[in-house]
């Protein structure tokens, strides 16, 4: 289990978002409420779950917090392991049984044929499979980013779980066309060219290929750049005059459909969102783009999340990186010592054998079937090491034409350069005879003992290789999932544990005086003012009995109280004004001067009179504060939230009107994002006094108070 964060955003994104709608909060961040430039595929995975778990009223703050990772998530992270065992032996083995044509609708195969990574080859090539397939599994459960993301709820992990079962089953085509080089087509005997599939459906892998591919695209537009050179690859092995025929016959049905629902069901439930915002969508449409209104009905994310990112260049707000940084810190950081497998396996890809884009044919008739298939399947073997090669640098070099660059977004293709590892380490190093030929020095005596020292030799090798991976990257997943950054985990537990503290408190007070029960508590207020999204919010600081009785099976014996959250406003500048500059921006320049201008002497005079009316307000419009878009009167807050180098600013002006340091939670031992400022070791918890917290005493004026300073 995970207690450290690394990105934030993606876990606001897709969790805080199922939570605002299912728990009826009201706080969206602007890549949904404005830019829509999220598809709702990624956060309805989650929606089963918790809705069961709001149903059966087990919506703890473990299961909410926590459920959707090692549940949800961790079953997709597995089933890309098995497909990443899987795609080892379809790579290794790719030709697999045999049998006659299959005629009728012009599709040419072989009885059976399908599947063939699941099903095992014979002899030498099967055990080879086996091997490849094994050390790729190995390779991706070894690696420590994979333990560290492959988990968690990032957008990249759910894309990852979409592209490699699509390569899988994309990469049956190859079989194919080695099956149909065998059975002897015309043009592959007489030399005349490439092997051509045929036009119609080739075998039910190809159509699921190409779904789970268009839900890749939909979940992050970025997975086009995989498909490049497998999409290229198929044009190449289709006749010029059979191509409208494909695309029409198989490629436009199947993907068509896919980005119809997509589009279906990011534009209901986009207008849903707009009409739960109500009165606060209609106030944010002044900054709205002047196509809103098109958006409001129809919705492509995939396009909003281009003209977002690459025409207004939103992405280099959050921080920029060279060119080349994929290829060297990036990728270097992500593989450590995984790195000198993956470029044997490209070598051996690229170099150690001859991979034809086209699969061409011999010049001359096949000797024999039995040469005829093994030359097939080398070709075969080497073509399918080739594209996902392509694949593994194409991918990064796309990416790289954003300036902003992220560790996360290579997570996609590390199952692929995994298993271009796996395929290289075992084709390299394990040689076909278990043990050295007899020589005229060596007798049947002695064969024995050479076998036996052979298999000991191996055996040490390979206990070592795998000591020596596992020493280099379990302690490095340890360390970032469990210690680096945790500082936001640690916060929302002990928020959490002091709000459930207090409502206990209050019960049993209520209890001995024996107050009525239609007085309640009073509303609680947290500000954190830190950048945005620097905090998992309500996925980690959900507390049942604090919202009201519908969301816990036991409904507290007090009223419900209000929560009200703010972070700090993180609308980027997504129309380009040359003097725009965001609030984060403002508070890490002044942090004293924001906080004066937040709780200052009129704001608070103007709170104090709708403070009574707060608390019986409709519960379903005001838990959550945070965006202006819905502003809220800013009363002094019980608890404010802040990294150590604004806290300690803002420090001698808290205390003098009331807020003392309730914890200093350790966060980080060095800088571990491009876009943060500064290195943040600690977050300050600071908590409102309320033995001196008087009417009068929380309506201080924040600037008196820094004049006096």
């Amino acid at each position: 289990m995970h207690l450290t964060t690394r990105e934030p955003s993606p876990i606001d994104l897709s969790l805080h978002f199922l939570l605002t709608h299912i728990h009826k909060y009201t706080n969206r961040t602007w890549e949904w409420q404005i830019a829509h430039i999220r598809s709702f595929l990624h956060p309805l995975l989650f929606t089963v779950f918790y809705a069961l778990l709001k149903a059966s009223g087990f919506a703890t703050r473990g299961a909410v917090a926590y459920g959707p990772s090692v549940v949800v998530q961790a079953l997709l992270t597995a089933t890309t392991d098995m497909y990443v065992y899987w795609l080892g032996k379809r790579v290794a083995t790719p030709c697999r049984g045999g049998g006659g044509r299959r005629g009728g609708g012009g599709r040419v195969g072989v009885r059976g044929g399908g599947g063939g990574g699941r099903g095992g080859g014979g002899g030498e090539q099967g055990g080879r499979g086996e091997a490849v397939g094994k050390w790729a599994l190995f390779f991706q459960c070894s690696n420590w980013f994979m333990w560290y993301a492959g988990v968690r709820t990032f957008s990249s992990s759910f894309e990852m779980a979409l592209l490699v079962p699509a390569v899988y089953h994309w990469l049956s085509l190859v079989e194919w066309i080695s099956r149909i080089k065998e059975q002897g087509n015309k043009e592959a005997e007489e030399g005349k060219g490439a092997v051509y599939l045929p036009a119609g459906r080739v075998s039910w892998e190809e159509p699921l290929a190409l779904v789970l591919g268009a839900l890749s695209i939909i979940v992050r537009p970025t997975a086009l750049f995989a498909w490049l050179p497998l999409g290229l690859w198929r044009m190449f092995h289709t006749r010029f005059v059979d191509m409208p025929r494909y695309l029409v016959m198989v490629v436009l049905p199947w993907t068509g459909l896919v980005l119809a629902g997509a589009v279906l069901l990011d534009s209901h439930c986009y207008s849903l969102l707009s009409q739960s915002l109500g009165a606060a969508t209609s106030s944010s449409a002044s900054v709205s783009s002047p196509s809103s209104s098109l958006s409001n009905w129809l919705v492509f994310t995939p396009l909003n999340f281009l003209r977002v990112n690459l025409v207004a260049d939103v992405a280099s707000q959050y921080g920029t990186h060279p060119f080349h940084w994929y290829f060297t810190l990036g990728g270097l950081s992500v593989l450590t010592t995984h790195l000198p497998f993956l470029l044997l396996g490209l070598r051996r890809a690229f170099f150690s054998s001859s991979p034809s884009f086209f699969l061409p044919s011999s010049s001359s008739t096949p000797s024999s079937s039995s040469s005829s298939s093994s030359s097939s399947s080398s070709s075969s073997s080497s073509t399918s090491l080739w594209l996902l090669a392509l694949v593994v640098l194409i991918y990064p070099l796309g990416l790289s034409l954003s300036p902003h660059k992220e560790f996360r977004f290579l997570l996609p293709i590390l199952p692929l350069a995994f298993v271009l590892a796996g395929a290289a380490f075992v084709i390299d190093t394990l040689p076909p005879p278990p043990f050295p030929p007899l020589t005229s020095s060596c007798s049947l005596s002695t064969l024995p003992n050479v076998k036996s020292r052979r298999r000991k030799t191996e055996r040490w090798s390979f206990f070592s290789l795998v000591l020596f991976l596992v020493l280099t990257h379990a302690p490095v997943a340890f360390y970032f999932s469990r210690v680096h950054q945790r500082g936001p985990i640690d916060v929302m537990s002990f928020l959490s544990d002091r709000l459930q503290a207090d409502m206990r408190l209050e019960q049993q007070q209520q209890q001995q005086q024996q107050q009525q029960r239609g007085k309640g508590g009073n509303d609680v207020r947290i500000d954190f003012l830190m950048p945005c999204h620097a905090t998992p919010w309500t996925t980690h600081l959900h507390v049942p009995a604090f919202f009201s009785s519908s969301l816990s099976a036991h409904p507290p014996s007090l009223p419900p109280r209000h929560l009200f959250l703010h972070h700090i406003d993180c609308l980027p500048n997504l129309y380009g004004h040359a003097s725009y500059r965001t609030t984060t921006a403002e508070f890490l320049l002044d942090p004293l001067g924001y906080v004066a201008q937040r709780y200052g002497e009129k704001s608070n005079s103007s709170s104090s009179s709708s403070s009574s009316k707060s608390g019986s307000s409709n519960t379903s419009s005001g838990r959550l504060e945070g965006t202006p878009f819905s502003p809220l009167p800013c009363l002094l807050p019980d608890y404010i939230v802040s990294f150590g180098s604004a806290a300690w600013k803002m420090e001698q002006l808290l205390v003098s009107i009331g807020f003392h340091v309730e914890a200093t939670l350790f966060h980080s031992s060095f800088k571990g994002d491009v876009d943060s400022p500064r290195s943040e070791e600690n977050i300050v918890i600071f908590s409102f006094d309320r033995g001196r917290g008087s009417a009068g005493h929380r309506n201080l004026s924040f600037i008196e108070a820094k004049e006096e300073l």
